[in-house]
């Protein structure tokens, strides 16, 4: 456990296992798996670390890099909006909110894998270019939104790999389906 307790100086977690700040100075930044809470006696409280708070990050123009705990799975709305020098982020998430990454300049090129399940809107906003390895219909749709001026979507993923039915058949359709590309994408 030691080895999935470090931590960055300055970030503060809760009883409950969410990072609720960082107030440090270091440019790279290690969230880890799992926490030491000071119980004020004496005694430690080793948590899993499971969550984001929304203002954790927002607009910190300090950080270049950031590693997540491998157990938070949701990047919520805004988590990293302005962060202005941020070139690098190491995350397993599922779930990305909107505008998570907007008006971060430095992180102009983005690869999502299909373990990314739910996407906002604008989460990307200010992004070069983005690929995303779209897992679902819905995940498509937001990529449109995402707010990156050029955006390859990926549908293999979409495709049930053990064939479900003995095939490779689509799991979702985008059959008669008209997604509206916002101007200047």
């Amino acid at each position: 456990v030691n080895a999935q307790i470090f931590q960055t100086n300055g970030v503060e977690v809760n009883n409950e296992g969410k990072v609720t700040s960082y107030f440090g100075n270091d440019s790279l930044v290690s969230i880890p798996d799992y926490a030491r809470i000071d119980n004020k006696d004496g005694t430690y409280t080793v948590v899993k670390v499971t969550d984001l708070s929304e203002e954790a990050f927002q607009g910190n123009e300090n950080i270049t890099g950031v590693k997540l705990s491998k157990f938070i799975d949701t990047i919520p709305a805004n988590a990293f909006k302005g962060c202005k020098n941020l070139w690098d982020i190491l995350a397993s998430a599922s779930s990305i909110g909107d505008n998570a990454f907007a008006d971060c300049p430095l992180l102009d090129d983005w690869s999502l894998s299909s373990a990314v399940k739910d996407l906002g809107n604008n989460s990307f906003g200010g992004a070069k270019y983005l690929t995303v390895n779209a897992a679902n219909e819905g995940v498509v749709k937001s990529a449109v939104k995402s707010g990156a001026e050029n955006i390859i979507i990926g549908l293999s993923a979409m495709k049930d790999p053990s064939g479900g039915n003995g095939s490779s058949e689509w799991t979702y359709s985008l059959d008669n389906t008209t997604l509206e590309i916002p101007e200047g994408t």
